[in-house]
Protein backbone atom coordinates (compact mmCIF):
# COMPACT_ATOMS: atom_id res chain seq x y z
CA UNK A 1 0.00 0.00 0.00
CA UNK A 2 2.70 2.48 0.68
CA UNK A 3 3.85 1.77 -2.82
CA UNK A 4 0.81 2.86 -3.96
CA UNK A 5 0.66 6.11 -2.00
CA UNK A 6 3.58 7.20 -1.87
CA UNK A 7 4.45 7.31 1.65
CA UNK A 8 2.38 6.88 5.32
CA UNK A 9 1.56 10.28 5.66
CA UNK A 10 -0.21 10.56 2.09
CA UNK A 11 -3.67 11.61 2.81
CA UNK A 12 -5.46 9.14 1.27
CA UNK A 13 -3.15 6.13 2.62
CA UNK A 14 -4.40 8.01 5.66
CA UNK A 15 -7.85 7.50 5.06
CA UNK A 16 -7.68 4.27 3.68
CA UNK A 17 -5.29 2.29 5.28
CA UNK A 18 -4.77 3.95 8.97
CA UNK A 19 -8.21 4.76 9.06
CA UNK A 20 -7.52 8.64 10.24
CA UNK A 21 -9.26 11.95 8.26
CA UNK A 22 -6.04 14.44 7.64
CA UNK A 23 -7.77 18.31 8.35
CA UNK A 24 -5.52 19.30 4.81
CA UNK A 25 -8.83 21.57 3.55
CA UNK A 26 -6.94 24.47 2.10
CA UNK A 27 -3.63 23.05 1.56
CA UNK A 28 -1.13 22.91 -1.43
CA UNK A 29 -0.81 19.45 -2.84
CA UNK A 30 2.93 20.07 -3.92
CA UNK A 31 5.33 22.43 -1.52
CA UNK A 32 8.15 23.94 -2.71
CA UNK A 33 10.79 21.51 -1.07
CA UNK A 34 9.18 19.12 -3.75
CA UNK A 35 8.94 21.32 -6.50
CA UNK A 36 12.07 22.11 -6.99
CA UNK A 37 13.41 18.88 -7.13
CA UNK A 38 11.14 18.56 -10.34
CA UNK A 39 14.34 20.50 -12.21
CA UNK A 40 17.21 18.65 -10.56
CA UNK A 41 18.14 15.01 -12.62
CA UNK A 42 16.22 13.16 -14.83
CA UNK A 43 13.23 10.55 -14.51
CA UNK A 44 14.23 8.57 -17.60
CA UNK A 45 16.45 6.28 -18.31
CA UNK A 46 17.07 6.15 -22.43
CA UNK A 47 19.51 3.79 -22.90
CA UNK A 48 18.28 1.18 -21.31
CA UNK A 49 15.06 0.75 -18.83
CA UNK A 50 13.25 3.64 -20.56
CA UNK A 51 14.17 3.27 -23.96
CA UNK A 52 10.76 2.89 -25.43
CA UNK A 53 9.64 6.42 -24.22
CA UNK A 54 6.87 8.32 -26.57
CA UNK A 55 6.57 11.85 -27.27
CA UNK A 56 3.62 13.74 -26.42
CA UNK A 57 2.16 17.56 -26.90
CA UNK A 58 -0.66 18.63 -24.21
CA UNK A 59 -2.08 21.71 -25.32
CA UNK A 60 -4.28 23.89 -23.19
CA UNK A 61 -6.28 26.87 -24.37
CA UNK A 62 -6.51 29.71 -22.60
CA UNK A 63 -9.51 32.39 -22.38
CA UNK A 64 -7.91 34.92 -23.27
CA UNK A 65 -8.80 37.12 -20.67
CA UNK A 66 -7.09 37.64 -17.11
CA UNK A 67 -4.09 35.66 -16.24
CA UNK A 68 -5.52 32.27 -18.16
CA UNK A 69 -2.75 31.57 -20.78
CA UNK A 70 -2.60 29.20 -23.75
CA UNK A 71 0.15 26.35 -23.26
CA UNK A 72 1.79 24.14 -25.61
CA UNK A 73 4.04 21.44 -23.71
CA UNK A 74 6.41 18.41 -25.35
CA UNK A 75 6.89 15.80 -23.15
CA UNK A 76 8.76 12.10 -22.83
CA UNK A 77 6.60 9.96 -21.32
CA UNK A 78 7.16 6.10 -20.31
CA UNK A 79 4.99 3.75 -18.76
CA UNK A 80 1.44 3.09 -18.02
CA UNK A 81 0.72 2.48 -14.44
CA UNK A 82 0.18 4.61 -11.04
CA UNK A 83 2.47 2.79 -9.33
CA UNK A 84 5.16 0.09 -9.45
CA UNK A 85 8.27 -0.95 -11.65
CA UNK A 86 5.94 0.38 -15.04
CA UNK A 87 4.78 3.61 -12.64
CA UNK A 88 4.47 6.41 -15.54
CA UNK A 89 7.84 8.54 -15.67
CA UNK A 90 7.34 12.34 -17.12
CA UNK A 91 10.61 14.84 -18.96
CA UNK A 92 9.05 18.21 -20.36
CA UNK A 93 11.42 18.75 -22.42
CA UNK A 94 10.35 21.96 -25.06
CA UNK A 95 7.42 24.78 -24.19
CA UNK A 96 6.51 26.47 -27.25
CA UNK A 97 4.15 28.00 -26.44
CA UNK A 98 2.72 29.76 -22.85
CA UNK A 99 1.07 33.15 -22.94
CA UNK A 100 -2.22 35.22 -23.11
CA UNK A 101 -3.49 34.43 -26.80
CA UNK A 102 -5.83 32.52 -27.58
CA UNK A 103 -5.30 32.69 -31.72
CA UNK A 104 -6.65 29.30 -33.28
CA UNK A 105 -4.44 30.00 -36.17
CA UNK A 106 -1.34 30.81 -34.63
CA UNK A 107 -1.62 27.62 -32.05
CA UNK A 108 -1.88 26.03 -35.19
CA UNK A 109 1.07 26.40 -36.71
CA UNK A 110 2.98 25.89 -33.25
CA UNK A 111 1.52 22.65 -33.23
CA UNK A 112 2.12 21.78 -37.02
CA UNK A 113 5.98 22.90 -36.12
CA UNK A 114 5.93 20.28 -33.04
CA UNK A 115 4.51 17.50 -35.41
CA UNK A 116 6.87 17.98 -38.06
CA UNK A 117 9.60 17.40 -35.45
CA UNK A 118 8.35 15.24 -33.97
CA UNK A 119 6.41 12.98 -36.51
CA UNK A 120 5.19 10.46 -33.88
CA UNK A 121 4.36 12.42 -31.19
CA UNK A 122 0.76 12.52 -29.33
CA UNK A 123 -1.15 15.11 -29.48
CA UNK A 124 -3.67 16.15 -26.21
CA UNK A 125 -5.71 18.75 -26.15
CA UNK A 126 -8.37 19.91 -23.86
CA UNK A 127 -11.49 20.12 -26.06
CA UNK A 128 -13.76 21.68 -23.88
CA UNK A 129 -14.42 25.47 -23.63
CA UNK A 130 -11.77 27.36 -24.79
CA UNK A 131 -10.34 24.76 -26.56
CA UNK A 132 -13.68 23.51 -28.51
CA UNK A 133 -12.45 26.30 -31.28
CA UNK A 134 -9.41 24.54 -31.65
CA UNK A 135 -10.44 21.36 -31.84
CA UNK A 136 -13.40 21.95 -34.78
CA UNK A 137 -10.19 23.44 -36.51
CA UNK A 138 -7.69 20.48 -36.01
CA UNK A 139 -10.40 18.14 -36.71
CA UNK A 140 -11.09 20.05 -40.38
CA UNK A 141 -7.58 19.89 -41.07
CA UNK A 142 -7.35 16.65 -40.33
CA UNK A 143 -4.72 17.14 -37.55
CA UNK A 144 -6.05 14.24 -35.36
CA UNK A 145 -5.87 14.56 -31.38
CA UNK A 146 -6.80 12.59 -28.16
CA UNK A 147 -9.15 14.71 -26.39
CA UNK A 148 -9.56 15.22 -22.40
CA UNK A 149 -12.59 16.10 -20.48
CA UNK A 150 -10.72 17.13 -16.95
CA UNK A 151 -14.07 17.25 -15.88
CA UNK A 152 -15.62 13.73 -16.13
CA UNK A 153 -15.42 10.55 -14.43
CA UNK A 154 -12.54 8.67 -13.49
CA UNK A 155 -12.30 5.23 -15.95
CA UNK A 156 -11.90 2.69 -13.36
CA UNK A 157 -13.90 2.11 -10.57
CA UNK A 158 -11.13 1.97 -7.71
CA UNK A 159 -10.60 5.73 -8.93
CA UNK A 160 -13.68 6.48 -9.06
CA UNK A 161 -13.87 6.29 -5.19
CA UNK A 162 -10.78 8.53 -4.51
CA UNK A 163 -10.61 11.16 -6.65
CA UNK A 164 -13.89 13.33 -7.56
CA UNK A 165 -12.78 13.28 -11.42
CA UNK A 166 -10.47 13.19 -13.60
CA UNK A 167 -8.80 16.53 -12.86
CA UNK A 168 -8.26 15.66 -9.36
CA UNK A 169 -6.84 12.35 -10.25
CA UNK A 170 -4.28 13.70 -12.64
CA UNK A 171 -3.25 16.38 -10.03
CA UNK A 172 -2.76 13.79 -7.49
CA UNK A 173 -0.99 11.72 -9.31
CA UNK A 174 1.16 14.49 -10.63
CA UNK A 175 2.10 15.40 -7.40
CA UNK A 176 3.15 11.64 -6.49
CA UNK A 177 5.07 11.78 -9.60
CA UNK A 178 7.25 14.72 -8.40
CA UNK A 179 7.84 13.25 -4.92
CA UNK A 180 9.40 9.71 -6.02
CA UNK A 181 11.58 11.57 -8.98
CA UNK A 182 9.30 10.08 -11.68
CA UNK A 183 8.62 13.71 -13.13
CA UNK A 184 11.61 15.88 -14.28
CA UNK A 185 11.40 19.21 -15.99
CA UNK A 186 14.08 19.54 -18.61
CA UNK A 187 13.97 23.13 -19.61
CA UNK A 188 14.85 26.45 -17.39
CA UNK A 189 12.34 28.30 -19.78
CA UNK A 190 9.35 29.84 -17.54
CA UNK A 191 10.59 28.27 -14.07
CA UNK A 192 9.63 30.81 -11.27
CA UNK A 193 6.02 30.75 -13.05
CA UNK A 194 5.99 27.02 -13.46
CA UNK A 195 7.20 26.27 -9.89
CA UNK A 196 4.14 29.13 -8.41
CA UNK A 197 1.78 27.01 -10.48
CA UNK A 198 3.23 23.50 -9.21
CA UNK A 199 2.60 24.76 -5.49
CA UNK A 200 -0.86 26.15 -6.17
CA UNK A 201 -2.62 23.60 -6.49
CA UNK A 202 -5.62 23.21 -3.53
CA UNK A 203 -7.63 20.57 -2.48
CA UNK A 204 -9.91 19.20 -0.03
CA UNK A 205 -11.81 15.99 0.29
CA UNK A 206 -15.40 15.68 -0.30
CA UNK A 207 -18.29 13.93 2.09
CA UNK A 208 -17.01 10.66 0.26
CA UNK A 209 -13.52 11.21 1.35
CA UNK A 210 -12.35 11.55 -2.01
CA UNK A 211 -10.03 13.88 -3.65
CA UNK A 212 -11.58 17.17 -4.89
CA UNK A 213 -9.46 20.00 -6.42
CA UNK A 214 -10.62 23.79 -5.79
Amino acid sequence: AILQYGSRDDPQYMIRIRGLFPDLAGEFLITHKYARQAWLGKSLDEKDKHKDYGYFMSVDVGGGVGRDDSSIVIAKVWGNQHYGPRARRVEITRIPLCKNNDNIHELTAIINECMVQFPNITLLLDANGAGAGLAQHLKSIGIYYKPIFWGGQCFSTKARKEYVNKRAQAYVCLSRAVASNRFKIRTMYLKAKAEEQLTRIPYTFDDQARFKIL
